[in-house]
């Protein structure tokens, strides 16, 4: 819960204040205007945005075709949008699209006057008025603001910011309303009450029955509000920076987990590819050697039908040669018997052959 800086104790303080002996002898006026208070509108400040990253759970993410995306929101650009504040108006109620009407139905519960950029908590702030009882009441109870806007230009490169990623960057935009709430899209966003511009002064209903209480009690009553509204303040605060640290640490952890599983991929990519080209080169040589002993056996097979062709057309000689011999012998027989007249030894076996069908 934010500490009021109109120097009014919380709520359970003050009731605790209104049942005391002192106050119950106060007049009935004053009792009851403690706790109804005057409904002229107040002036309100309050966080609204700070340069980063946000996520939108129910945009259509052209990026990965689903749903949600993360854009980076620069200070660039908000400080181009803080003119479009004034004038939008604050509602105590969820999102939805302002219409200048609203103010004219009753639907607005206060009126934005200005948004500036303050320096000591490096905010882009808000001020405004709001009239409506239980939104002011909603303020001092802690709830925080959540402005409303139409985004007229984002580019959709994905990159990162402060080493986490995001998906766009917003590049134009203007406020539309602003919204009370206790689950604000930027957390830490608190909105405290103001009396004015100047250093704020306590209630002087609230002052009249602290005057009617002993020096030790108002001492001791203006402590507890205050303690405990810093008790409220840290504790807050403290698990702001303990959700902050767990979602940096998830996004790291996610992020070397990514990393982990795309170097393992890539790893795993490379040994198949080399696995692959092993079995490749393998194959490529048994093929070889297939083709190499195949040749071979083809080159053995062809010298042996040579061998074989010319070892038959020898044989085949010599017979020829000695059948022609033996009939040249037996003419030669028979010449000598009869008394036939010589003639030349044939050159060759043909001349050899024709001359016996001559003669026989």
């Amino acid at each position: 819960m934010s500490k009021l800086l109109i120097a009014e104790p919380t709520k359970d303080a003050v009731s605790r204040l209104l049942a005391s002996p002192a106050a119950q002898r106060l007049p009935a006026g004053h009792r009851i205007a403690l706790n109804d208070g005057a409904t002229w509108p107040r002036r309100i400040e309050g966080k609204i945005l700070e340069p980063g990253l946000v996520h939108y759970a129910d945009w259509d993410n052209p990026l990965t075709k689903s749903k949600g995306a993360t854009v980076l929101l620069t200070k660039a650009v908000i400080d181009a949008m803080r003119a479009t504040a004034e004038g939008k108006p604050i509602v105590d109620a969820p999102h939805a699209e302002a219409d200048p009407d609203w103010f004219k139905q009753g639907k607005a519960d206060g009126i934005a006057t200005r948004a500036f950029f303050n320096p000591d908590s490096a905010w882009e702030t808000l001020e405004g008025l709001v009239w409506d009882e239980e939104t002011l009441r909603h303020c001092r109870e802690g709830y925080e603001f959540s402005c409303g806007y139409y985004i007229d230009d984002i580019d959709w490169t994905p990159g990162l910011h402060h080493q986490l990623p995001y998906d766009g960057v917003i590049k134009r935009t203007e406020y539309n309303h602003f919204i009370v709430t206790p689950n604000p899209r930027y957390k830490g966003a608190t909105i405290q009450v103001l009396n004015s511009l100047e250093k704020p002064k306590m209630n002087p209903l609230i002052k009249a029955v602290l005057n009617c209480l002993p020096r030790a009690e108002v001492k001791m009553f203006l402590n507890e509000a205050e303690t405990e509204d810093a008790k409220k303040a840290k504790e807050k605060d403290e698990a702001d920076k303990l959700a902050a640290k767990n979602a940096e640490e998830t996004a790291a952890k996610e992020k070397k987990a990514k990393e982990d599983k795309e170097a393992a991929d890539k790893k795993k990519a490379e040994n198949d590819a080399a696995a692959a080209l092993v079995a490749k080169n393998a194959a490529d040589a048994a093929a070889a050697e297939t083709a190499r002993i195949a040749a071979k056996n083809a080159s053995d097979e062809a010298a042996r039908v040579q061998a074989e062709n010319a070892a038959k057309v020898a044989a085949d000689k010599a017979a020829a040669d000695a059948a022609a011999k033996e009939a040249f012998n037996a003419l030669e027989r028979a010449r000598q018997t009869q008394q036939l007249p010589e003639f030349a030894m044939p050159l060759s076996r043909e001349d050899r052959l024709k001359l016996g069908k001559e003669r026989y």
